[in-house]
C-alpha cells in the first residue's frame, strides 16, 4: 500500500488528508492509517487515525483524520495496517 497526505484546515477544524492506494491483486481489509502529532519543537503532542473496511485491488481510499490537538505543527505516518484474509 502507498500512502500520501496533507494537511487541511477549514474556519474550525484541521484534517490529515490524503489516499492509501492497495497495489496487490487481493482486497485488504480493516485498514487504519495512523499519525504521529508534533508540536513546533517536535514535542510529542498526540496522535490521530482514520479507518476504512476494506480497499479492492487497485482501488484507493481518500482519508481524512481529524487533529484535535491545537498545538500540532507535524505529522509522521507511524502506522499502516490492514489484512488480507486467505480464503
Amino acid at each position: 500500500m502507498s500512502v500520501d497526505f496533507n494537511w487541511r484546515s477549514d474556519e474550525y477544524s484541521r484534517y490529515l488528508v490524503g489516499t492509501v492506494v492497495n497495489e496487490s491483486d487481493r482486497v485488504i481489509h480493516d485498514v487504519a492509517v495512523k499519525f504521529t502529532l508534533t508540536d513546533e519543537d517536535r514535542n510529542l503532542v498526540g496522535d490521530t487515525t482514520d479507518y476504512v473496511d476494506s480497499i479492492e485491488p487497485g482501488q484507493t481510499w481518500s482519508f481524512e483524520s481529524y487533529v484535535t490537538e491545537d498545538r500540532a505543527s507535524y505529522a509522521r505516518l507511524s502506522e499502516v495496517k490492514g489484512r488480507a484474509y486467505e480464503y
